[in-house]
């Protein structure tokens, strides 16, 4: 990323959010560039054959509110191969290279509801 906008360095801002440490942001790098900040989360992987990647909450939220600006990169750290998903909601909506899967993250058995018969 660094080196596409090496000659730009003055007019663009590149920032990793998680740097020196985990600070829970629903991106990885921010990126702004005339006046328009991008926010991009990368999910990494080291084969080719994995496509299923957690999302949190927050990144949901934050893709349904910046719509046209922000970005997963799913980085094949094996393949040395880059996706470059934009436009979440709408590949979503169209069932274009996208699907959504829940996970149902298990509570406390005093804090679940029980249902009988």
């Amino acid at each position: 990323m660094l080196s596409k906008y090496s000659d730009h360095l003055n007019s663009v801002s590149i920032k990793w959010e998680n740097q020196y440490k985990e600070i829970h942001r629903p991106y990885d790098i921010s990126l702004t560039t005339n006046g328009i900040t991008h926010y991009i989360e990368v999910k990494s992987t080291r084969t080719y054959n994995q496509h299923i990647f957690p999302l949190s909450i927050n990144q949901i939220e934050s893709f349904l509110k910046h719509k046209e600006n922000y970005f997963i990169y799913r980085v094949y750290v094996d393949e040395k191969k880059l996706i470059i998903l934009d436009n979440i909601r709408w590949r979503l909506i169209q069932k274009q290279q996208l699907a959504c899967f829940l996970s149902i993250i298990p509570m406390p058995l005093d804090q679940t509801i029980l249902v009988s018969d």
